[in-house]
């Protein structure tokens, strides 16, 4: 989630894939990854400088990978 109303630039996940496929416009995924996958990393980059990103309720460096 993005704290000010600015999309994403990109978003990506370690494993598996983006339940639908990425759009700068769409603000809720779901990661579909096999049943044999214990964790997974999330990069995502907002696309207005100075804004922040949220993953998992904890604020993550703007592209940069946060589990």
């Amino acid at each position: 989630a993005v704290d000010n109303p600015t999309s994403l630039a990109s978003l990506s996940v370690s494993s598996g894939s983006l339940v639908p496929p990425f759009s700068p416009s769409r603000r809720a995924y779901a990661v579909a990854v096999p049943a044999s996958v214990a964790s997974i990393s999330v990069t995502a980059a907002p696309s207005a400088s100075g804004s922040s990103v949220t993953v998992a309720g904890r604020r993550a460096a703007p592209g940069a990978p946060s589990e």
